[in-house]
């Protein structure tokens, strides 16, 4: 049972793919599937539940948000809490009224890769 405990995390942080970029490099890739690591800058949640995770800086100078939409968060347990910590991310890099962005919508998407000193 201990092997599996090290072993999943270590199977979800290498399952990604391609070149890792930082926020701000990847945020440059619009429309592009990118692989991201980089550490949050701000986590954010509205009123409706969606959760953002911020890069670079807080909203609204962020260079990079990934998002989680309400329906999905429950995929997500403890993002909320994922301030200051460094994650790996993969998806499609899109733009929201001049705002870059990364929606989630599977837990294999992000990995908690470290916190933050």
């Amino acid at each position: 049972m201990f092997c599996f405990a090290l072993v999943i995390p270590w199977l979800l942080a290498h399952a990604f793919c391609g070149d890792v970029l930082d926020a701000k490099s990847a945020a440059q890739k619009l429309g592009e599937k990118v692989v991201i690591e980089d550490a949050v800058r701000e986590v954010s949640i509205t009123d409706s539940g969606t959760v953002f995770l911020n890069f670079g800086a807080v909203y609204p100078d962020e260079v990079l948000a990934v998002v989680v939409m309400k329906d999905t968060r429950p995929r997500f347990p403890g993002i909320e809490t994922w301030s200051g910590k460094k994650v790996r991310i993969e998806g499609t890099v899109s733009d929201h009224e001049g705002h870059r962005r990364i929606i989630l919508r599977d837990r294999g998407q992000i990995v908690l890769v470290a916190e933050q000193k």
